[in-house]
């Protein structure tokens, strides 16, 4: 530079593609046959657009995520009050009433029909799924007596109503399995 000439030094014109402008500029200086530039132009193009693509849109729940939903609601829905009449070997029925509480206890309340007498018991439930349950099919209702040696009982959900078990787990069969059902009110 002498003093009375000044150099200005200006910026290439910027085009709408900086990522395009960029490849252009580094394949100007390298001194490159055509096809050469040609196919390092497109390699540069297609990186930089593959890095500037929009990321992955999050996907809706994975079949886990609606199986721990859909038991969820089912462990919500439990609490209330079951109402039924079981067999009894030497009366009309043992009249049922089972108070299900939100926060995990419960209370049976059972009237023999035709004698005096009755019982109550009082206890915890929880509900424990199959371990490949998607639904709530699988679930079990199990309730474990507090005061007693008992070891518990369990009944199935049946639409609104819980359907009792036998002392295996195992569904009640026979004539009288319509019998071992307690209807929410």
């Amino acid at each position: 530079m002498n003093g009375n000439t000044e150099e200005k030094r200006t910026s290439p014109p910027r085009s709408s593609s900086p990522p395009r402008e960029l490849a252009m500029t580094i394949l100007s200086h390298l001194n490159l046959r055509s096809t050469s530039r040609l196919l390092l132009t497109a390699g540069a193009v297609g990186l930089l657009a593959a890095c500037s693509s929009e990321p992955e849109q999050p996907k809706g729940p994975t079949p886990e995520e609606i199986a721990k939903e859909a038991q969820g609601a089912f462990v919500a829905s439990v609490p209330g009050v079951y109402e039924g009449v079981l067999p009894c070997a030497d009366c009309s029925g043992i009249r049922t009433e089972l108070y299900v509480r939100a926060k995990g206890s419960y209370t049976r309340v059972s009237h023999y029909e035709g004698k005096d007498g009755s019982f109550e018991e009082a206890g915890v439930w929880r509900v424990e799924f199959a371990p490949d349950a998607q639904t709530i099919e699988g679930a079990t209702v199990i309730f474990e007596p507090v005061l007693s040696a008992d070891p518990g009982w369990k009944a199935v959900p049946q639409g609104p109503a819980l359907r009792l078990l036998d002392r295996e787990g195992k569904t009640i069969e026979g004539a009288l399995a319509e019998h071992y059902v307690l209807r929410k009110n």
